[in-house]
């Protein structure tokens, strides 16, 4: 499952997973993020992934990109921070920032507190 709420204080869109995630999901996410008009343009958001698996490829990660590069096209600024504390969703996280991190006005972050991950997204 998956639910998300805006702390709208901060203005940062909190998105908790509690189920197993594939490559489907992070593209639907972007695809989602692609057609919203809710959200602004200097975009911050939350990813607690930790009661979420993982179960992907990482050699497919790749077809990420596409999809984040379309989420940008509707906004400023992409920021975002994960939450993620097994291994192997570390690894993805990991690799995930290393594949997409190039992209022009996008930050992704790997943390394991969410209070580090609010930190940073605040001041960006």
């Amino acid at each position: 499952m998956k639910s998300y709420s805006l702390n709208e204080k901060d203005q940062i869109l909190v998105v908790t997973a509690t189920e197993t995630l594939n490559i489907k999901d992070i593209i639907d996410h972007y695809l989602m993020l692609s057609r919203s008009q809710d959200y602004p343009k200097d975009f911050k958001c939350l990813i607690d992934c930790r009661n979420a698996t993982f179960e992907m490829d990482h050699t497919k990660l790749n077809f990420t990109t596409n999809s984040v590069n379309l989420a940008l096209q509707n906004f400023d600024r992409i920021n975002e921070a994960i939450l993620v504390e097994k291994p192997f969703e570390t690894v993805i996280a990991n690799l995930f920032e290393e594949l997409n991190g190039p992209l022009e006005n996008y930050t992704f972050q790997v943390f394991s507190t969410e209070e580090a991950a609010l930190n940073w997204l605040k001041n960006m």
